[in-house]
């Protein structure tokens, strides 16, 4: 996650006019399945824990 937001940060706040590099859609979307997964297993060991 921290490469993510490193990466979304650079993209977002490299220029004030315009963006040095354009993100890939299908790169972030994938990116973002990803983080969602294992924010998914986290929440499950959570869970387990609670019970």
């Amino acid at each position: 996650m921290n490469t993510f937001g490193e990466e979304r940060g650079e993209i977002a706040h490299s220029s004030a006019i315009k963006t040095k590099k354009t993100p890939n859609p299908a790169d972030e979307l994938e990116r973002v399945k990803q983080i969602i997964q294992e924010l998914e297993k986290v929440d499950q060991l959570i869970t387990n824990l609670l019970k």
